[in-house]
């Protein structure tokens, strides 16, 4: 008995859950809405679109990390990057974006 009780002891406390966040984007307008710490990929991808105004899509979703997107006006045009370190997805999401004029418009951890 006591075994058992050990087992399930050890495994509620060893349960690991997954975070959703995402990141949506206007395409016209570089405008986002973002989200995260959702139990599903559906739910957040539904609350950054619910945050978003206009024409928006989805750019980006994670899962127990962060994420950013960058916009470029001239190009309207989008690139994300994903990782554990914001600035280095920052970094990412620029050096991937087709534009003269690209900035970041979201990070989220």
């Amino acid at each position: 008995m006591k075994k058992l009780f050990l087992f399930l002891l050890i495994s509620v406390f060893s349960f690991s859950y997954e975070y959703y966040g995402a990141i949506a984007i206007n395409v016209d307008t570089g405008g986002t809405g973002y989200s995260y710490d959702y139990s599903s990929r559906a739910s957040a991808e539904r609350a950054a679109l619910n945050a978003c105004s206009g024409n928006c899509e989805i750019a980006l979703w994670f899962s127990n990390t962060c994420g950013a997107v960058a916009y470029s006006y001239q190009n309207r045009s989008y690139s994300w990057a994903w990782g554990s370190d914001s600035r280095s997805n920052e970094r990412k999401a620029l050096a991937n974006c087709n534009g003269r004029d690209c900035q970041v418009m979201s990070s989220v951890c």
